[in-house]
């Protein structure tokens, strides 16, 4: 098929939605950050939505809403406030198209200076990628390492959350912050059914930071992360593909997960990268251990004000004892089109697959139109 043509419902329609949705938005580049007034409100609300291409070599076409979030946030008192979101996509051939879940609900309680106590459905605080919210990625989708190896990566309905409580904050001068978590370790919106719990511990220290009375935002930052849960008969196939065979859709013993980040941003040129290590020790035969690991790198660099140039590097091996098809290794390069910022862009990433055993023509071109309401 012609390109033109196989590519020209977003072509055509994308360019049209971006020249008539503008003007029903605030003119401001990003969604705006909370001033002291705002913090006090007891209702706010926003939404966004991606709508995507993904055309795939010698495949079939997908045109996808691949998210619709809404968000309701407030303060019922001045130092308790509370989030909620929901989300439905469709199109996307998963398991999860077609319905509205509920992906997060929490309070916290910020006043004690040392930490805020989160109790709720969230994020177990892993990986720097993972807490990087959707609209906000430089790259269309996280790294499959990501996907897969942060604590309920590919569990379920979970969508990376779970359910439990957290004490996190930024000390000395912003310059290093903590989370301890304890979660139930099913996974959020899924039954309780004997596994965990599941706890998380995230650090992240700023090694330099431009000074404060520079215009400039420059930093150099560094952390890790690390978790630990007991299972009882988890599913992890899907999290660690090739592994039915290994008896993994009925997984009892301790999974364990350890990340390194990194990050570099002196605009207009921003890098980042992380490694991730997991191991999965059975208790019971005839179950064996399984160790896999992943990574990726990228950078961007933006130009003409309005244009980011994304580049990437990725790798994923479920299962660091045999080599397969499982065994990824992608480069991506992307484009980023800010037309109100992150309110209302265009994203186009080319993948370039490539798997270690049996690989078949599967690079993936992905067109996301996004636009963010408030």
């Amino acid at each position: 098929m012609n390109a033109v043509r196989k590519y020209s419902f977003l072509l055509f329609t994308v360019p049209l939605l971006c020249l008539l949705l503008p003007a029903y938005l605030p003119g401001q580049e990003h969604p705006a950050p909370p001033n002291d007034e705002q913090t006090q409100k007891r209702f706010e609300w926003s939404s966004y939505m991606q709508l995507r291409y993904t055309g795939v070599e010698d495949g079939q076409d997908l045109y996808a809403l691949r998210r619709f979030k809404v968000m309701f946030s407030g303060h019922l008192k001045p130092e308790v406030e509370y989030f909620v979101q929901g989300i439905f996509k469709d199109g996307n051939r998963s398991d999860t198209d077609g319905r509205p879940y509920l992906q997060e609900a929490w309070v916290r309680y910020t006043a004690w200076k040392y930490g805020h106590l989160t109790i709720g459905q969230f994020k177990p605080p892993f990986g720097m990628e993972r807490m990087t919210r959707d609209w906000e990625l430089v790259s269309i989708d996280r790294a499959q390492a990501t996907d897969h190896l942060i604590p309920d990566g590919q569990l379920g309905d979970s969508f990376g959350r779970d359910r439990g409580l957290q004490l996190d904050a930024w000390l000395a001068a912003n310059r290093f912050y903590y989370a301890a978590a304890v979660f139930d370790g099913n996974g959020a919106n899924m039954s309780f059914k004997g596994n965990g719990p599941l706890v998380v511990g995230r650090i992240v220290g700023v090694l330099y930071r431009a000074p404060t009375q520079s215009s400039r935002h420059d930093r150099i930052s560094l952390g890790g992360a690390v978790s630990t849960r007991k299972d009882h008969r988890q599913d992890f196939t899907a999290t660690l593909p090739g592994t039915a065979a290994l008896g993994y859709a009925q997984f009892s013993g301790r999974d364990t997960r350890l990340n390194l980040e990194a990050s570099a941003d002196f605009s207009p040129l921003s890098l980042s990268g992380e490694y991730f290590y997991a191991f999965f020790d059975p208790n019971r035969a005839p179950l064996v251990e399984v160790r896999a690991s992943g990574f990726y790198v990228q950078g961007a660099y933006r130009f003409w004000r309005k244009l980011q140039a994304v580049a990437k590097r990725e790798g994923f091996n479920p299962n660091r004892a045999v080599r397969s098809r499982n065994d990824l290794r992608w480069n991506t390069m992307g484009l980023n089109w800010f037309i109100r910022g992150n309110r209302v862009r265009i994203s186009a990433d080319y993948v370039f697959k490539h798997e270690a055993r049996d690989s078949f023509p599967n690079n993936a071109l992905l067109l996301q139109f996004q636009l963010f309401a408030h």
